[in-house]
């Protein structure tokens, strides 16, 4: 029944409405753009039809399927939705999931909130109807063309990030984070948990984990009221692929504003970062490092181990990298004598080579085609398991030029390396985002910041030792 969560045979929208600044036309509005290929029809007391979807008086008149049922009706109506529910699904049956989007239920701290909640949580029950919220943003999968949220300029192109959510405007920032990047990535699939009066991050987690088109999972998190199975399911997932976390609410003003945001609390044991990481899931602490985190997952593979070269045209970029990496505990690779015999011979003179292990700096002089030849020798040696290539453009050096020449002994390097994961970080700002753009085009991913690779290489060297240990701890 879950299923009909992200792939609904038929939808109906309880208050859609003509006018675009209502949340129940924009809902409309992206269920079209999506392209959602089900039959949709809406209820309403008046219209004949919004945006030429047919509209029925009330949902037992709506002839067609339903098996999600969109609730962008006020709180009040909670009684007559409820009572709506129970007699479709004795009627027709069809009925297999409700979203309801509305806010002034439990999170409201009233008894009427909370008593509206419970009402519309057991006449789903009674119907055998899996509820989403409420107080929710909805549920989007770019894959199935299905949007009910009511965002503006979801990009719809779908990458292998999946996002699990108790916040929609936080949805909203990430995406346009997503959006900013070099090149944009959209969400493969997006749900907002709202108030979890029924399904729960537990559930929906697991459903991620068994989903083929999700790569990676991430969940912004502000207060967990069952860390438990939520933690039990991350750690059946973490084998599979990793689960990126984004917690807020650690303050106790924090706590108090995550309440009255989804009327959640935090069990007895909350979900601190040592805890998520003894079940496999992957901590960070801002924003910018998730979506980072997030993308890099979705487009690298895996180092094998931990040891990691730096390649560098700019001595002061490399020695900031080399600190941002060690104070991550990322350890230097050693360089075999043939691959340092190579570099020495493809690089000037005054180039710096395994001094200290793993270091290359080659020199601003040198141009992109010897940096690109630079990067193969390193990616081919065995004792190499990740490179970082830091690039400053020069007067005589263009990132464009660099980023053609990498795009040019790509295929060579996948070819005749191990699969490992190369870092460039391109560092200029905005001077250097049609280089970026041009190699994540092309499948790779592309850093603006040391302190982002560092991030990011860390999160998953973690994932790769928390995935091993999980594997050894079921065979045991």
């Amino acid at each position: 029944m879950i299923d009909s969560l992200f792939r609904p045979r038929g939808i109906a929208v309880a208050g859609a409405s003509r006018h675009p600044t209502k949340p129940g036309h924009q809902v409309l509005h992206n269920l079209l753009a999506a392209g959602y290929p089900g039959q949709i029809a809406l209820v309403h007391p008046a219209a004949q039809s919004i945006l030429g979807v047919p509209a029925y008086p009330d949902l037992e008149q709506v002839p067609t399927l339903v098996e999600m049922l969109i609730l962008a009706v006020p709180a009040a109506t909670t009684p007559a939705m409820a009572e709506a529910i129970v007699r479709r699904k004795r009627a027709r049956g069809d009925l297999a999931v409700v979203v309801s989007l509305a806010g002034g239920f439990a999170e409201a701290d009233t008894e009427e909130g909370r008593e509206m909640q419970e009402m519309l949580a057991a006449a789903c029950r009674e119907a055998g109807v899996r509820l989403l919220g409420p107080n929710c943003l909805g549920v989007l999968d770019a894959r199935n063309r299905l949007d009910t949220t009511f965002l503006t300029g979801n990009r719809r192109d779908a990458s292998g990030v999946s996002l699990l959510s108790q916040s929609g405007s936080i949805v909203s920032w990430i995406t346009r984070e997503c959006q900013a990047l070099p090149f944009p990535i959209g969400l493969n699939k997006f749900v907002s948990v709202g108030n979890m009066a029924d399904l729960s991050l537990a559930e929906l987690v697991d459903c991620l984990g068994r989903d083929p088109s999700t790569r990676t999972i991430g969940l912004y998190l502000e207060a967990v009221p069952a860390a438990q199975p939520l933690l039990e399911a991350a750690r059946r997932v973490a084998i599979r692929k990793p689960v990126v976390v984004l917690k807020s609410g650690r303050t106790a003003p924090g706590a108090r504003a995550a309440f009255r945001h989804t009327g959640a609390v935090n069990d007895d044991s909350p979900l601190d970062d040592d805890v998520a990481r003894q079940y496999g899931m992957l901590p960070v602490s801002r924003v910018d490092e998730f979506v980072t985190t997030l993308a890099t997952f979705d487009r690298l593979p895996l180092p094998l181990g931990n040891r990691v070269a730096v390649l560098t045209n700019s001595g002061g970029a490399g020695v900031y990298t080399l600190d941002a990496l060690v104070s991550r505990d990322i350890a230097p690779a050693q360089l075999s004598p043939s691959t340092a015999a190579a570099l020495r011979s493809l690089l000037p003179p005054f180039a710096v080579v395994g001094d200290p292990d793993g270091y290359v700096d080659s020199g601003g002089g040198v141009g992109p085609r010897q940096t690109a030849q630079a990067v193969a020798a390193l990616l081919r040696d065995p004792g190499v398991d990740a490179v970082v290539q830091l690039f400053v453009p020069t007067p005589f050096n263009s990132a464009e030029d660099m980023a053609r020449d990498l795009l040019r002994l790509l295929p060579g390097i996948r070819r005749n390396s191990l699969a490992k994961p190369l870092f460039p970080v391109f560092l200029g700002g905005r001077e250097v985002l049609p280089a970026r753009r041009l190699l994540e085009e092309n499948g790779m991913m592309t850093f603006a910041s040391p302190e982002g690779v560092a991030a990011a290489l860390a999160a998953m060297l973690r994932y790769a030792w928390a995935r091993q240990r999980l594997a050894h701890a079921l065979m045991r």
